[in-house]
Parts: structure tokens; sequence; C-alpha cells
């Protein structure tokens, strides 16, 4: 049994972090209201800074305060991939704050907070993260509509909110996965099979080096594990669900888990930190999901530092990521899964192709069981953007298939080139963009527009140099491929016009503000190109404006003013 800690209190203590939350409220005449919860558990102060209305929660065991910005952006939840998406990117840009969501299943609405985690309340430090809380969240806001805007103009719903209409489609989809595999293939968490501490830090952060020092779990109480075995192998969905199997459930809407860490043979390193905010996404009847937040500290923690370089060290890695937790036996997942394949094989041989769902189509001609079983439930994740389940069952099918690659047929090197393709468009989504060029590399100058975007994508997002050379090569291609006065056809001429708004973002990416601004001013009279490049335009703008009234020396792209 693995030492645990314990430290529980009978009553509501006033801590020091709640003494000093107060003496802040009297000196900046903050109008505030208390409400504790859960028993006691935890208290929340809303409180009114400077007409933001805001929440700062205090945990009975736990020193510091989490503030809370609710409700900075909201729309239909059939936009929840954008949302999602938006979320991410803008986690893996902020030093201090944290982007979340929350689905509201009676109102079909999908709603975006901020909030910052203080270790100690020091009114100067705390002051400052309130007002640089109101910029963000306009920025994130200014985003988020135009955004909203592109997916509405697109047609752009959410496939996980289309999969919402047919539950039962989606529980024989969800479980398919199980039929006789054997366990080092099973990755999604059951009672059988844990998503542990050591396997998402593996997955996620390339933890090799590492070493496992203690793992704080707060909920209502802190409970603290030091025995390194137990820490790398602690599920983290105890955290949240209490019982197994069918009898499971949520036993709390949230909780934390601190790992602290040392990286052996750096100088002068001292422990650090991943934090992983766990949240309730509520259940399907067969399901539960939840929500893991994955916040990796800082190399240098200095604000100063952090604020002042580029540099890959001070840029904590922000991963959301969704997370199932089933409630059906394994049998029943086994059951389920050869009905499923069995129906695919019949209807194939049969010529009713049309009939098969699209996760049947995409494994009917896989021969060998284990790869199939892990290509159609990544599949089935990657439809419902649990995209870190999907990128495991994607890897163990490729794992399975690389080391034969000689010896494939042509359909089977098409599946290969596939599996790099979705693993990484999976680690693209998750933010983990050098992983995700890992495998984006092997297909993305095959001469096939989904794969190219892709690559393309990563590297951009990335602020990839790459980018430039990339894009100017499949230019090249094209023009030699067509006859300069000849049109292209449509897909080919929208794969130009992404290629060019990704080039304009870049160079945007790289301060050369004048050069994006003139790429961007062509694409006005241009259709499919307009109302993005009014948008960058503004932001370009905009960026400008921030820049001269941070008091910078000039701005990138601009001589400076004399």
């Amino acid at each position: 049994m693995a030492p645990i800690r314990k430290t529980k209190k009978t009553k509501w203590e006033q801590s020091a972090a709640e003494k000093a939350l107060i003496s802040f409220f009297d000196l900046y005449n903050c109008k505030f209201t208390t409400h504790d919860f859960d028993g006691g558990k935890f208290r929340n102060y809303s409180f009114v800074f400077q007409g933001g209305h805001f929440v700062a929660r205090l945990f009975r065991d736990t020193e510091g305060v989490e503030v809370i910005f609710p409700c900075i952006a909201e729309g239909e939840m059939g936009y929840y991939t954008m949302v999602l998406s938006l979320c991410n990117r803008f986690n893996r840009l902020s030093l201090r704050y944290k982007f979340s969501y929350e689905l509201d299943d009676d109102k079909k609405m999908v709603t975006v907070h901020m909030s910052f985690f203080a270790e100690t309340v020091d009114a100067l430090t705390f002051e400052d993260n309130l007002q640089h809380i109101f910029a963000d969240a306009r920025a994130f806001g200014e985003a988020f509509d135009q955004e909203l805007g592109m997916a509405k103009r697109d047609n752009g719903a959410d496939l996980g909110h289309a999969f919402a209409a047919d539950e039962r489609e989606t529980f024989l989809l969800r479980h398919m996965e199980f039929s006789s595999q054997s366990a080092q293939f099973q990755f999604r968490p059951n009672d059988v099979e844990h998503l542990t501490v050591g396997q998402l830090v593996d997955n996620l952060l390339d933890r090799a080096p590492l070493v496992f020092t203690r793992l704080q779990v707060v909920t209502g109480t802190l409970n603290e594990i030091t025995d390194r075995e137990a820490i790398e192998n602690f599920d983290l969905s105890t955290a949240l669900i209490d019982g197994t199997g069918s009898q499971a459930k949520f036993a709390c809407d949230g909780a934390v888990v601190v790992l602290h860490y040392i990286t052996p043979g750096v100088a002068g390193e001292t422990e650090r930190t991943i934090t992983f905010m766990l949240r309730n996404e509520g259940s399907d009847g067969d399901t539960l999901y939840y929500r893991i937040n994955v916040l990796v500290e800082p190399r240098d923690t200095s604000l100063r530092n952090a604020l002042d370089s580029a540099s890959d060290d001070v840029m904590p890695p922000t991963i959301t990521l969704l997370v199932a937790r089933d409630l059906t036996s394994t049998l029943k997942k086994r059951q389920e899964f050869d009905y499923m394949w069995k129906d695919a094989a019949i209807k194939l041989k049969e010529g009713k192709e049309s009939e098969l769902s699209e996760t049947q189509k995409f494994v009917a001609d896989v021969k060998k069981p284990d790869i199939a079983f892990n290509m159609y439930w990544g599949h089935e994740c990657m439809c419902r953007e649990r995209y870190y389940e999907a990128v495991l069952y994607f890897k163990n099918a490729y794992n399975a298939m690389r080391l034969n690659y000689f010896a494939m047929d042509k359909k089977s090197k098409s599946m290969f080139y596939g599996l790099c393709y979705f693993i990484g468009f999976g680690y693209c989504e998750l933010g983990l963009y050098e992983k995700a060029y890992y495998y984006l590399d092997l297909v993305g100058d095959m001469g096939k527009i989904d794969f190219t975007s892709e690559f393309i994508n990563v590297m951009a997002n990335a602020g990839d140099l790459r980018v430039f050379q990339f894009i100017e090569d499949i230019m090249g291609d094209i023009k030699e491929e067509y006859d300069q006065d000849e049109e292209l056809p449509e897909r080919v001429q929208r794969f130009v016009d992404f290629m060019r708004r990704r080039r304009a973002f870049s160079l945007i990416t790289f301060g050369e503000l004048d050069v994006a601004e003139s790429e961007f001013k062509q694409m006005l009279n241009e259709p499919e190109n307009r109302d993005y490049a009014i948008d960058e335009l503004a932001f370009i703008q905009h960026k400008r404006d921030s820049r001269r009234a941070a008091g910078g020396d000039h701005v990138p792209g601009k001589q400076p003013e004399q």
C-alpha cells in the first residue's frame, strides 16, 4: 500500500490566503458575497473589480486561491469543436490564465471561462492579474467572434454534436474495440485498464528522464502519495469517480492533481510541477466523461523572464483532453464488437457498402484483428474529438504495421499512411506540434491535399520557419502541372487559397507585418479569402497599436518612427 498522508479539518478555518483576499477587497473597495459549498469543503467569494464580476474559490485544506472570470464568451453547442480548438490555442499562448468551457445541455450552449491560480494573495501581483485579464478576455472575445463567423459561413457544425443525435449508434461504436484483444492493446479507461499519471506524462510530454517525487490529490481533502510506483500507476479518474463497473459514478464535479518531479542531471534544477485539473463532463448512461486540463510549470517561473523570453523553456504546455470511463463490462464490449465487425463483413460481401457506418468503412478491409480494433476505436474517438484516446489507439495500429512496411501491398500502405495522418492530426489538435510533425512528415509531400494541408497547419501553428519553403515548393509544383492561363480545378484552387492564407498568417507570427498586410490586401477582392483577410488586417493593426501602447522600440516589419 502506498504511503498516503491525509489532512482533514472538521470546520472551516480562515487561511492566510483568505485573510489576504479580504484585505485586498478592503484595499480596492471591492463588494463581495460568500457562499460555502459541499459541506464546507470550499468557499466562493463573488466580487466585483473594476466592473468585472469574478469568483474567488478557496479550498478548506489548500493554500492559495483560484480566481474565475466567468462567461467571457458563449456560443451554440453545435460549434463546440471550434470553442475547444480556440481554448487550446489561447492556453498554449497564455502564461497567466487558463481558458476552459462548459456545456449546458438544457440551453444547448457552450460557455467559456477564464481563471488563474494565486498561491499567495500579494496585493500588487493579484491586482496586476485582474487588470490584465480584461485585455486577454477581449482578445479571446474578438477571436471567438471571428472564428464563430467563419464557422457559420462554412456551416461548420460540430461532429460530436451530430453524433449525439443517435445515442444507440454511438454506444455501439464506442464499445467496438474490445473484441478478443490482448491487454497490451487496451488503453481505454475501464475496470481493467486505467488512465494513469505515468501513461499520460509519457504520451504527452516525452517524460523519459523525469523522476516523480510526490503526488498531491485535492478534492475535499488533501491526499499526498510519495511512493514512486504508486505515483506512476495512480488512476486519475479515481479523483473524480467512485465505484467500479456499472456502479461507478462521479463523487465530485472537480479535482486537482499536482505531480511534483525533478529532472536528473540538470544543473540547479529544483522540484517542478505538472498540474492535472479534472472536471465532470456528464454521462450518457453507459459512459462517464471527464475533462483533464494539463498544465506544466515553466522552467523559469520568474514573471519577468517569462514575459521577456520567447524560449520554449518558459512556455508551459497546456493541453485539454476529453476522456471517457466506460461502465459496460468488457464481455459486453466484446460482444458488441463481434456484432459490428461481422455485420460490416457481411454487408461488404453482399455489396451493401452504402449501409456501413463511416467507422465500419474505415476498417472494412483490415484483416488483422488487433489492428482493426485499434483503427476502429481510434476513428470513433477522433470523430468525437477525444484526440488523446484516438492517438493512443492509432499509435497501437501504427506500431503493429510499421515494421512490415516493405512487405505491405498498395492497399495496406494506403492504410498505414492514413494512420500517420490521423496521429498527426490528433497531436495537432492537442497542440503537440513536434509530435504531429514527426508523423505528418511521412505523408506531407505525397500529393494528397488533406495530408499536405494538415502538414502545413502544423508548421504554421507551431511557428515553424520551414513552412515558407514548403509552401513555395508546393506552389511551384502546381504551376508546373497547370498552364498559366488554365483555370485550376476548384479543389486545387481552394488549396492554393488555403496556402496563401497560411503563408500570410505565418508572416504575422514572424513579425513581418508589412509583407503580411500586403498579401492580405491582395485577397480583399477574392470572395474566398476576403472575410479572412479583413479579420487578419484588423489583427495586424491591433498588434501594431498594442506594441506602440506597450512602448516597444518599433513594430517588427515597420521602420522605427522618427
